[in-house]
């Protein structure tokens, strides 16, 4: 995933924000380096193809960018807050998405 390898520093999230990629259907496990751009991602083939796995989580960055003014409103205590907010996001469009 070399495109998640050109994300500036400031817009990386920690790795508890990358817990979105399991709402992926199918998505089992996911870690992720973004010195190296390289994702582990573990998941069932009987429900969701590799290709699918990265269109999903394409539009997850996307809805990151999208988002990312009103997220950067949440102070850094409210960083469970601002989580929750993305992941709604993210459900909507997996929820219409059929993942």
């Amino acid at each position: 995933m070399p495109f998640l390898k050109d994300v500036p520093k400031e817009w990386q999230i920690e790795g508890r924000y990358l817990e979105v990629i399991r709402l992926i259907d199918g998505v089992e496990d996911f870690e992720f380096s973004y010195v190296t751009g390289n994702a582990l991602v573990k998941y069932d083939s009987n429900k969701i193809t590799p290709d699918e796995i990265i269109e999903s989580i394409k539009k997850i960055a996307e809805i990151g960018k999208e988002n990312h003014s009103h997220l950067q409103k949440f102070t850094s205590d409210k960083k469970l807050e601002a989580l929750e907010f993305l992941k709604n996001k993210i459900e909507h469009y997996l929820n219409k998405k059929g993942r």
